[in-house]
């Protein structure tokens, strides 16, 4: 027996009260004798007899009152075999959560796992009425858990339930389900997990726990681990991405089964258009990673999927990518003070086809523009940078942007290593006091593998030129992420790299102008500024950004305000207005609760693409070993404070008779306060009835 009211219980301490007014009426008057009477100590012995026999009885009828009346406030409750004899089952709290992790549309001999669960459910819901709490919770839910009334009700809400993918694991579904119960009124409570018990997806790394002791059955259901094949990941390696130009793409595809897969096909679409295939063969229980070579015939955004074959789980056999071909680079010059820049800007106009936007604005006017609005910036040998131009140049940079950077002759020193400072950089430990067209150092080293060289140069064919420096300033790399794309002979980088959080900067030791060097008139400083436009325009948009299902996330739109019309729509067409907030360079868009299916999602910025995200499976789906109940269990029971036990069923039958046992009781308050009444029933005929000091 078990009460729902258990601190109510203190009251029986009030069922000792008769006892001590019994007590007290045992205490011995003096003791006076009397000749005249000694006749009727006889009598009294008799009489007595009968008055402490009906003294006890009241007490005792007293007592049972007061304890049967305190007992029916305190909700007792029987449980077990006995429980059948009594009318009215007690009310119960039941959680149901179902696997609806695309895991659960595999097949076996008894159908697809979610049609099974979704009949095991309905047993479990049999025997409830509207007078039950019932909560049904779905892997893919999100937030606090609803409880409604059993019975049709609840088995509607089950009948809503589909398979959707979700960030969620079995045991965070759990623990939202524990959380529900919590609430529940009635002491009969119980939570149910029906699932497949796919091992990846059962338990997560964070600090999730079931807090409430409601006890946890495990009902699995589906048999095997089949092989699968998935595509976890798709990477763009090509930094420099051209129209009519060769990227690389590289995709990591991960055979999960037991046996190898020979010469698997692969293949790359772009905008529904296959445009590469390869075949690989897949070692068993490894990763294998896939090279393509694409060459996109358009500009824009343009959506991207890497398929690999048909097997058991198609649900992995897609992985969404995002690829911008920039339509016209918008691209900033600002020219230091003096600074000759006519080469610079014959450079940048040398080649009609490709399309570059140029503003050229003197220095004084950085402080006040809004480079957000630029792809890229070329800060043409600036004289002096004040703090707020140089945090205002290194917030451009951390947010995407791309700097060329060129030095001035007459800048300050302290001004340069400011900004290097901010965006992790080096330092500047020299500048040049002027030329007088003596050679004073040459190119040394050039890396032919960095993305400004790679597939436009070849060392091989001694074509690569050398040119002649006459000034240059000396630049001591730092501890950050850089590296030297060319070197001089004194071992001081010529270009360098400097990268900083999303962007980049490409410093270079010399002025774009023939006192300093040679290279304005060679035939490398064209394609050396295109490329690096390409380079740095590219910074943190040549992909859009990826999540997984289920997951939140902000993108920034830079350069949008945020009073713009900004939409999203999802690959269903379902078109949402999401949550904006005033961001670093822009606008960030939070898409919380919107990545609800893969596939490439379309930003939209007043009607225009903006920006695609993909969203794929988390990788973890793709992993169907399963683990058995009772490691399920053992795996759970180590993250709840309730019990967890695996039940052995194969059926809706054995699960309904199950939860008939578990949840069979009997609320016995009114049987108890009956018994009350009864009690002092008796107590008024025993006091008013009988009198038993009348001596027959």
């Amino acid at each position: 027996m078990t009460f729902l009211n258990p601190l109510i219980l203190i009251g029986l301490i009030a069922a000792g009260v008769p006892l001590i007014i019994h007590l007290f009426n045992f205490r011995k008057p003096k003791k006076v004798d009397f000749s005249s009477l000694a006749f009727l100590r006889e009598v009294e012995r008799s009489t007595m007899q009968r008055v402490r026999i009906k003294q006890w009885l009241l007490l005792v009828l007293r007592t049972l009152a007061i304890a049967a009346m305190v007992i029916a406030f305190a909700r007792p409750t029987l449980t077990g075999q006995l429980a059948g004899a009594f009318a009215g089952a007690a009310p119960v709290g039941v959680a149901v959560v179902v696997d609806t992790s695309p895991s659960m549309t595999q097949r076996d001999s008894r159908g697809a796992y979610i049609d099974q669960a979704t009949a095991l459910a309905r047993g479990i819901l049999a025997d409830t009425d509207s007078r039950d709490e019932v909560a049904i919770v779905g892997l893919g839910a999100s937030g606090p858990v609803s409880i409604g009334p059993g019975g049709e009700a609840a088995l509607r809400r089950l009948d809503a339930l589909s398979v959707s993918a979700s960030a969620r694991t079995g045991l965070e579904a759990l623990a939202t389900a524990a959380e529900g119960m919590g609430r529940v009124a009635s002491q009969n409570r119980e939570i149910y997990f029906i699932s497949d018990l796919q091992a990846s997806t059962l338990v997560d790394t964070a600090g999730t726990r079931i807090a409430d002791t409601s006890p946890v059955y495990l009902v699995p259901v589906g048999s095997g681990s089949p092989d699968n094949v998935g595509v976890a990941e798709v990477e763009l390696r090509s930094r420099i991405v051209e129209a009519d130009q060769p990227v690389q793409l590289a995709a990591t595809l991960t055979n999960y089964g037991g046996a190898a897969a020979a010469s698997y096909v692969t293949s790359v679409y772009l905008e529904g258009v296959r445009v590469a295939q390869s075949t690989s063969d897949l070692s068993a229980g490894a990763a294998t990673t896939v090279e393509f070579s694409v060459s996109p015939t358009e500009r824009g955004w343009l959506a991207g999927v890497v398929e690999t074959e048909d097997d058991v789980f198609p649900d992995d056999n897609k992985a969404y990518f995002a690829l911008r071909v920039p339509d016209q680079r918008q691209v900033l010059v600002v020219a230091g003070d003096g600074q000759d820049i006519r080469y610079l800007g014959a450079a940048l106009r040398a080649d009609p086809r490709i399309s570059l936007s140029i503003r050229t604005v003197p220095e004084r006017d950085l402080a006040s523009l809004d480079l957000s609005a630029y792809d890229a910036v070329i800060l043409a040998s600036p004289r002096t940078l004040t703090s707020g131009e140089i945090d205002r140049v290194a917030t451009y940079v951390g947010a995407g942007g791309g700097v060329l950077f060129f030095p001035s002759a007459s800048a300050r020193i302290e001004d340069y290593n400011g900004l290097l400072s901010a965006v992790g950089g080096g330092r500047v430990s020299s500048l040049p006091s002027g030329g007088d067209g003596t050679t004073v150092d040459a190119i040394d080293r050039v890396d032919l593998e960095h993305p400004l060289f790679s597939g436009v140069l070849d060392a091989s064919s001694g074509g690569l030129e050398r040119p002649t420096i006459y000034q240059r300033m000396i630049y001591t790399p730092g501890a950050g992420a850089e590296a030297s794309v060319m070197e001089m002979s004194s071992g001081a980088p010529f270009l360098q790299e400097i990268r900083h959080r999303r962007g980049s900067m490409l410093l270079m030791a010399v002025a774009p102008d023939p006192t300093w060097s040679d290279l304005p008139t060679r035939g490398l400083f064209i394609p050396l500024v295109y490329r690096s436009m390409f380079l740095l325009s590219a910074s943190g948009t040549t992909t859009g950004d990826t999540f997984n299902v289920g997951e939140s996330g902000e993108v920034l739109l830079a350069g949008i305000d945020e009073s713009a019309t900004i939409l999203v729509n999802s690959p269903g067409g379902l078109e949402s207005a999401p949550l904006t907030r005033s961001g670093v360079g822009g606008t960030l868009v939070n898409l919380g609760g919107l990545l609800e299916e893969a596939g490439l999602y379309r930003v939209l910025v007043n009607g225009e693409t903006q920006r695609l995200v993909a969203v794929n499976n988390a990788p973890r789906e793709s992993d169907l070993q399963l683990a058995s109940p009772t490691e399920a269990a053992s795996m759970l029971s180590q993250r709840s404070d309730a019990t967890v036990t695996a039940l052995e069923v194969g059926g809706a039958g054995p699960i309904a008779d199950r939860v008939a046992d578990a949840r069979r009781g009997a609320d016995l308050w009114n049987v108890f306060l009956a018994l009350a009444l009864l009690f002092l029933a008796a107590e008024m005929v025993v006091a008013r009835q009988w009198k038993p000091e009348t001596a027959s």
